[in-house]
C-alpha cells in the first residue's frame, strides 16, 4: 500500500473538518444552542471559569457580542 500524498492528507483533513462542523451544528440544534453558545461552553469546560473579556477573546467576539451571548 502506497503512502498517502500531501494532497490526499489535505483532502482527508478538509473532509474531516466539514463532517465535524456538520456534527457540531446538528448537536447544537438538537439541544437548542447556537454554534457560538456551543463554542463558549466548550471553552468553559476546557478552561474553567472565565471572565466575559477572556471568553470574548477566545471566541474572537467584540464586547457587545459577548455580552449578548452571555445574556
Amino acid at each position: 500500500m502506497a503512502a498517502p500524498t500531501p494532497d490526499d492528507l489535505a483532502g482527508a483533513l478538509q473532509h474531516f473538518g466539514l463532517q465535524r462542523d456538520r456534527l457540531r451544528a446538528s448537536f447544537a440544534g438538537a439541544v437548542g444552542l447556537s454554534a457560538s453558545e456551543l463554542d463558549a461552553l466548550e471553552h468553559l469546560e476546557a478552561a474553567g471559569p472565565l471572565t466575559q473579556r477572556e471568553l470574548g477573546r477566545r471566541l474572537v467576539l467584540t464586547s457587545g457580542a459577548i455580552t449578548m451571548l452571555v445574556d
